[in-house]
């Protein structure tokens, strides 16, 4: 958690360096030619912090889907679910395979609840036909008192 909120800080605050840069762009003669060319020098810049963000996100939602015990997409070139990052050497998972997983963890979480409301809704009824048991087995000991 903190690490994802580090690297958004630190893309907001790339992103606020560069709002400057881009009005003084927008006042000039040539205002689409200088405002692209800022926008490029500061995607240079945030593209290494967007690389990590999606490698923290994908990282986290792999972890809990092996704590569910779900099966991750394989990594292939053509693989829909993962992408390179730009600016490093590492994988992770697309938008795409990131709410692939999503689904997959909340039918496995909905699935578990599921079991666990039949177990409880079961336990009720025994709990219920406990308590009037007792109330039967204790009107009946104080019928054959009298």
């Amino acid at each position: 958690m903190f690490r994802l909120r580090q690297l958004e800080r630190t893309r907001r605050r790339i992103e606020k360096l560069y709002q400057p840069d881009i009005a003084k762009a927008e006042e000039g003669k040539h205002p689409w030619i200088a405002v692209s060319g800022v926008l490029a020098k500061r995607d240079i810049d945030l593209g290494p912090v967007e690389d990590e963000i999606n490698a923290e996100k994908s990282r986290r939602i792999t972890r809990e889907a092996e704590k569910l015990d779900l099966e991750i997409p394989p990594f292939s070139n053509e693989s829909e679910y993962w992408e390179r990052a730009r600016y490093g050497d590492f994988i992770f998972l697309s938008g795409k395979g990131r709410q692939f997983l999503r689904e997959l963890i909340q039918e496995q979480k909905s699935r578990r609840f599921e079991v666990k409301v039949r177990w409880i809704k079961l336990l009720m009824l025994l709990i219920t036909a406990i308590a009037g048991l007792i109330g039967v087995i204790t009107g009946l000991v104080s019928v054959l008192r009298k």
